[in-house]
């Protein structure tokens, strides 16, 4: 191999070691080093906007909560299932229990009917919400 090569080859493993502490910290950070380690094996490719992580609003925390509690989970799962931190996902709970949107039966939550109701307008808000990205891109597009 030529010297060529091995920088970039170096590089790519100095890369690959970065991702890997980072993914200890976070998986924003991480899907970003992720990103920068793409852009080293393909240097003609463009990162696409696509890729980046978008923030999730209120109301779709509340969807992934309730999504997961359809059938019913313990606050582990639901923490992982809506990937929310242990102060995050206790703040959540707190606040729909004490709204009668779930409720706590033996170590699980589950939806009441007025969660159900909650559910289905949140499954509404995010399929708009997602139309309306799109087209917003395309306008996007067209006037850039």
């Amino acid at each position: 191999m030529g010297e060529k090569a091995n920088t970039r080859i170096y590089s790519l493993m100095t890369t690959l070691s970065s991702a890997l502490r980072i993914f200890k910290l976070g998986s924003d950070q991480f899907v970003k080093q992720c990103l920068i380690f793409k852009a080293h094996l393909y240097p003609s490719v463009a990162i696409e906007k696509s890729f980046e992580r978008k923030r999730r609003d209120r109301y779709e925390v509340i969807h992934d909560i309730l999504e997961t509690c359809r059938q019913g989970a313990r606050k582990t799962a639901l923490m992982y299932k809506a990937n929310l931190s242990f102060e995050l996902a206790k703040r959540y709970i707190e606040d729909l229990l004490s709204r009668g949107i779930i409720i706590r039966r033996d170590e699980m939550y589950f939806l009441t009917v007025k969660g159900k109701l909650l559910l289905d307008k949140l499954k509404k808000y995010k399929e708009s919400k997602l139309i309306l990205e799109r087209l917003m891109e395309d306008l996007s597009k067209e006037l850039d």
